[in-house]
């Protein structure tokens, strides 16, 4: 049966608000770094057929879908389901902003990373929940296409998938690396998937890791 890639892409480097908070879906841009992050994976890819391009609707993710895909002349697709993890009330605030309107909320959700839900917002369960679905509709895309597909994302959200495909317990997702624009690789043949590649560099050579 036909063999599919899935190239996901964390967004390039970023510059939070104010030091120390936790991001979560607020929308910020790459900075100068972050789009120098970006253009070397299109350089790196440049040689590469690509199926399709799927992205975040954050400006994060968008920006570096742009940037790399600058040289194909392909737009990427919006997919609301590869939006970042939702930090509800958390978002914007450090970790002592939040212990102090939140006593003991941080412990609690070090204790059950998978199901504790911060409030108005998502668990690392409620996120492989939605990520699993758009998985499965990648990784057919890439089978059809016998050519990659490039997904500009979030690190929770390659985690997630990345522990849906090998069946990782959501509450361990944090042991997976992906840096600022690092590339994950997911292999999908028939029903299974295979992690081919974890948190590649910007400007990695991966021709050889497609074949």
């Amino acid at each position: 049966m036909a063999t599919g890639r899935i190239l996901f892409l964390r967004h390039g480097e970023v510059r939070p608000p104010r030091a120390g908070v936790m991001v979560g879906r607020l929308d910020v841009a790459l900075t100068e770094r972050g789009r120098e992050q970006a253009a070397a994976w299109g350089l790196a890819l440049a040689s590469l057929p690509l199926a399709a391009a799927v992205s975040s609707p954050l400006t994060r993710a968008r920006q570096t879908a742009e940037i790399v895909l600058a040289g194909w002349g392909i737009e990427a697709q919006v997919w609301p389901e590869l939006i970042e993890t939702d930090l509800g009330a958390w978002q914007g605030l450090t970790k002592d902003e939040i212990e102090a309107r939140f006593p003991g909320s941080l412990a609690a959700r070090g204790r059950d990373f998978a199901g504790y839900r911060p409030e108005g917002g998502e668990n690392y369960n409620d996120v492989c929940a939605r990520v699993a679905p758009a998985l499965a509709r990648l990784a057919e895309m890439a089978r059809q296409a016998q050519t990659p597909v490039l997904v500009t994302a979030h690190a929770g959200v390659i985690r997630a998938a990345v522990a849906v495909a090998v069946g990782l317990d959501p509450g361990r997702l944090m042991v997976l690396g992906q840096a600022f624009c690092a590339m994950t690789i997911v292999g999908a043949r028939d029903e299974r998937y295979e992690l081919t590649a974890l948190n590649l560099p910007p400007g990695t050579e991966i021709a050889a890791l497609l074949g």
